[in-house]
């Protein structure tokens, strides 16, 4: 005999059960209650249940108990589901408390408003419901909520199981949803050494001149960013060939391997907040006279003791450093993510043309490492077992790291939005990046680096005198905003 809670849902609405029959991917089932649950198959053909066969009531009061709602005057839900949940939240917020609530699967929505009698929710004034079928306004609506998530007045709940019933076509989301826990976490993590490093860092930024000096001083030439990916091993002595016909930027990172190579670049770029338990790396660091780019959240000893020329860049997106813009215009750049995503805006602000990518792996190599030889960072071996595979750059099948696949995602979106340059891949292993043409260093020198260019002459000459904070001025905002 079948169990109640396994039998098919009949909705009460007629009129709405057509909407349940049309589509095939979702079954809606009958709880111990009574009320309905929805199974629902996955995009890797995995059949879920949204809510609890039994009681999907209970369970929402359980999910909503995690939360003191309290200390929020807005709270962002990832996926609506049958509503269970958003309705007990509802049951537990006061009239200026606000709820926006993104459908996953606008599929699974017009069947909740099929099946369950949903009006309290839909007319409710505290609750904004997004749900877009169109991809493209769908992104323009989620980049408008998750710019708000950082406040610290928003809380991110996110309905676990909605996201696994994410359709096909929306599969991005995930990764949209995975970068903002990801960025949650780490801006937790280190909020307080990154106020730390402002705070220390603006007593020091007239020591530094700011990137808006570099505006298109290398307009249409080749630059070359080298990142510590465990394949620049195997062509790193290559770019002994640029020479003096390109630009080679290093991520921090790679820059021992280079230096080991009698390779020395025109640029360094750092952003890591805290001090890597490696003196050896700062030790070759603070031997060179290389042009050292950082943000203000840079790791302050490394800012303070770098005995070269320094180039400051204001983190972008960040609301502090609109006000530290305010006073004084040392130019903005992109921090976000990883330090090569810094590099690459540095490059495109620089106005290089092409941009070319070498040690870009976004994956672990062939035998698991996870760094180039002779990096600072060098963590050794990573075990394989559970991590994701993604495509290759030689049509081949690659490991990587939940972070590391969310960098490359969000490094293909920069190039998606900055596409009136070329990129070219001249990485010999990794991940293949959306948006770059794969070509071998040997042929990338070839093309493009066919003459001099006076480099060294072009950056000594940006770095003039710029208005200088005063110190009275550099006290009154940290009083005020630190």
């Amino acid at each position: 005999m079948e169990s109640r809670s396994e039998k098919s849902f009949k909705p009460s609405n007629q009129n709405n059960s057509a909407v349940v029959d049309s589509i095939s991917d979702l079954e809606i089932l009958e709880t111990k209650i009574g009320e309905p649950t929805i199974k629902v198959k996955t995009i890797d053909n995995q059949d879920i249940i949204l809510h609890s066969k039994y009681d999907p009531v209970k369970e929402a009061i359980r999910f909503c108990d995690m939360y003191n709602l309290n200390e929020y005057s807005k709270l962002i839900v990832i996926g609506f589901g049958l509503g269970y949940h958003v309705e007990e939240l509802l049951k537990r917020i006061d009239y200026q408390q606000r709820i926006k609530v993104i459908v996953t699967n606008p599929k699974i929505f017009k069947v909740a408003v099929g099946v369950r009698d949903l009006s309290k929710v839909l007319e409710d004034r505290r609750v904004e419901i997004i749900i877009e079928n169109s991809k493209d306004s769908f992104v323009d609506r989620l980049k408008r909520t998750f710019t708000s998530i950082n406040e610290e007045q928003n809380k991110l709940i996110i309905h676990q199981p909605s996201i696994k019933a994410i359709p096909e076509g929306f599969s991005f989301l995930k990764d949209v949803i995975e970068e903002v826990n990801l960025n949650r976490e780490n801006q937790n993590k280190f909020k307080e050494v990154i106020r730390d490093n402002i705070k220390k860092n603006i007593k020091l930024i007239n020591d530094s001149i700011g990137v808006k000096q570099f505006k298109n001083r290398f307009k249409d030439q080749p630059i070359f960013i080298v990142s510590a990916g465990p394949s620049l091993s195997k062509n790193i002595e290559k770019l002994k060939l640029v020479q003096d016909k390109g630009i080679i930027i290093s991520v921090d990172t790679a820059l021992n391997p280079l230096l080991e190579k009698e390779i020395k670049p025109d640029i360094i770029v750092t952003i890591d907040p805290i001090k890597v338990n490696n003196n050896k790396f700062y030790q070759k660091m603070m031997e060179v006279d290389t042009p050292l780019l950082h943000s203000l959240g840079t790791c302050s000893e490394v800012v303070e003791n770098y005995l070269g020329p320094k180039i400051i860049g204001l983190s972008k997106d960040d609301l502090l450093m609109d006000k530290v813009s305010d006073l004084v215009n040392k130019g903005r750049i992109e921090t976000r993510g990883s330090v090569a995503s810094t590099a690459l805006d540095f490059a495109n602000y620089l106005g290089g043309n092409p941009i070319i990518f070498v040690g870009q792996d976004f994956a672990f190599g062939e035998n698991g490492e996870v760094h180039a030889e002779d990096t600072f960072n060098d963590e050794g071996k990573r075990e394989t077992t559970f991590l994701r595979r993604v495509e290759g750059v030689n049509s081949d099948q690659v490991y990587t790291s939940k972070g590391y696949y969310l960098l490359l995602r969000r490094f293909e979106k920069y190039l998606e939005d900055h596409s009136d340059k070329e990129y070219i891949d001249a990485t010999e292993g990794g991940a293949k990046i959306k948006g770059t043409i794969i070509e071998s260093l040997n042929e990338v020198v070839k093309k493009y680096c066919k003459r001099k260019l006076k480099k060294d002459d072009i950056i000594e000459s940006s770095f003039y005198l710029q208005y200088r904070l005063s110190e009275d001025k550099i006290e009154e905002f940290i009083e005020k905003e630190l």
